[in-house]
């Protein structure tokens, strides 16, 4: 996604858990049985947020009047779910 779109969010499911019983019931004797059927689970899913975090590159002119191309670079830490911003200069373009 590009840098100046807004964030998406997909948001997340919970989780549930369906278990169904029948009865049957003796004629003659009256008597009521239970039948636990299986239970049906379905997982809950995450939030995913999808943060508009494509590379941005821009030529900025110096004070001494060259001019630089900078690149900004967006990353996502896999461990603490934060994003970091890289700022690297590249070479003069005047």
């Amino acid at each position: 996604m590009k840098k100046d779109k807004k964030n998406i969010t997909v948001p997340g499911k919970t989780g549930s858990k369906t278990t169904t019983t029948t009865y049957t019931v003796n004629r003659e004797t009256g008597e009521v049985t239970s039948n636990v059927g299986k239970p049906v689970i379905v997982a809950p899913t995450t939030t995913v947020i999808k943060v508009a975090a494509k590379d941005k590159v821009e030529v900025v002119q110096r004070k001494n009047g060259k001019k630089v191309k900078v690149t900004t670079i967006y990353t996502v830490d896999e461990k603490n779910r934060k994003h970091n911003t890289n700022r690297k200069r590249r070479r003069n373009l005047s």
